[in-house]
């Protein structure tokens, strides 16, 4: 079997940018799907590790991302079998299926997550302003209700995630004024526009555990792949390739402007996970907030349509048959499984109180799990299962990179929640009473 990673040599750019030809509805399709909060977290994550490491890490992020893909892309060409849940069924066995379904809907709903919580930290304030009403949290979730009822439901209804191309034009076209947005801060920054280099560092490491999950899976795509796939007039791995290359290159361009300029701007009052909360309460800051929101409600859908596939594939019983494209379910089912989704989805972000929780817990965890530890033991099962010889040099190191990388973020998050969120509060809590305990006993000796 020849699970090789076919590329174009044509210098450094081609690296990331796959075809000559740009597909371009879909590559801003899918570009516009791999966008999410995320971006708005750059300038933190950067303010975090420094502006050369960020810069290192968001590369390595978009590199990950494109293997990861392609590793995927490979073996559904050599199983003949173009959907995630049924790849996984087809070469590891029923528990990769579940477990591809319940990371796709954990992961990807903690994503839609995000983008309400983000909702509800910047328009109450301008609702608040505008129509003269006081900021509580009643109007908080109504702002949300409002939005995941009238705007998100209704677009995640739609058939096909191709019919979004050109709401997902206006939302990239979005993205590229929030990087002049801050490209034009960074500019004003009364503190000089070399403040950023005085006021922090350009190398942090110590802090790579708190955003490496962000920068490797806030350019994933990998849950997205398929139903991108089975959208194209004229489908085709090869063509697949290109367009998540060329999604990614642009992306990786989105992110370091408006993380690198975000950073530029603010590193001297304090960058927050949010950087929309770090604008001042200006007339354009508020047009800017809003068109967010407008962009995230349109970005919603392209997280719900693969939980959707996910949770149909998990209630089908024939999960013995495997086809190239997955049998329709009812209109009925499908929409009832959509409004459930956007319901536990508005109910989950009335209770989060940041984005940058949500993006590190889900993408250390179930992020990491489907993006790049399965993709990898697929292919290295395919390999052994169809036994027509070893993989390729550049196959081996991708599988080996990108299986580390998911391992890596899967074992940091656990050592995350399980020593720094719970162990070493009590530690210190313990060290803190065995030193009254001890104060107090010193004291009655002397007396």
């Amino acid at each position: 079997m020849d699970l090789t990673i076919k590329g174009r040599s044509h210098g450094i750019l081609s690296f990331f940018f796959h075809s000559a030809s740009l597909d371009l509805q879909n590559v801003i399709t899918m570009g516009n799907s791999i966008i999410g909060v995320s971006i708005l977290a750059m300038p933190w994550c950067f303010a975090k590790v420094g502006v050369l490491l960020g810069t290192i890490l968001l590369i390595l992020g978009g590199w990950l991302t494109r293997q990861s893909c392609t590793l995927l892309l490979d073996a559904s060409i050599a199983n003949r079998c173009f959907s995630y849940e049924y790849l996984s069924l087809m070469i590891c066995g029923k528990w990769a299926k579940l477990a591809v379904e319940i990371c796709t809907i954990g992961f990807l709903l903690g994503v839609c997550v995000a983008f309400l919580v983000t909702m509800a930290d910047l328009l109450p304030p301008v609702i608040s302003r505008l129509l003269n009403v006081p900021e509580s949290g009643t109007l908080r979730a109504l702002t949300l209700t409002v939005i995941a009822i009238f705007i998100a439901l209704p677009l995640s209804l739609v058939y096909k995630i191709s019919n979004l191309s050109n709401l997902s034009a206006f939302s990239i076209a979005f993205y590229i004024l929030l990087a002049l947005k801050v490209f034009l801060d960074a500019l004003a920054n009364p503190q000089g526009p070399n403040s950023w280099y005085r006021d922090s560092q350009s190398w942090a490491p110590q802090n790579f555990l708190a955003v490496f999950p962000i920068f490797a899976t806030g350019l994933s795509c990998q849950t997205q792949v398929f139903v991108m796939y089975e959208s194209l007039s004229e489908p085709s791995p090869h063509r697949m390739k290109g367009i998540i290359a060329d999604a990614v290159f642009m992306c990786i361009l989105l992110y370091w402007s408006v993380g690198f300029f975000g950073y530029l701007a603010f590193s001297g009052t304090g960058v927050k996970g949010d950087i929309l909360l770090n604008l001042t309460d200006t007339a354009l800051s508020d047009v800017v907030k809003i068109l967010y929101a407008v962009t995230a409600a349109i970005s919603f859908p392209l997280c719900i349509f693969p939980c959707q596939r996910s949770v149909e594939t998990l209630i089908n019983k024939s999960g013995g048959i495997v086809s190239n494209k997955m049998e329709e379910e009812s209109l009925f089912q499908s929409t009832a499984i959509t409004v459930i989704l956007v319901v536990i989805t508005l109910v989950t972000s009335l209770f989060i109180p940041d984005i940058e929780t949500i993006l590190n817990l889900s993408g250390s965890t179930m992020g990491a799990f489907i993006c790049f530890v399965l993709p990898a033991v697929i292919v290295m099962r395919t390999a052994i299962i169809q036994a027509k010889g070893p993989m390729t040099i550049s196959t081996l190191f991708s599988v080996v990179i990108v299986l580390a990388v998911g391992i890596g973020m899967m074992l940091a998050c656990l050592y995350q929640v399980s020593f720094v969120a719970i162990l070493q509060p009590w530690l210190w809590q313990f060290s803190d009473t065995q030193g009254d305990f001890l104060v107090e006993e010193t004291a009655d000796t002397m007396d």
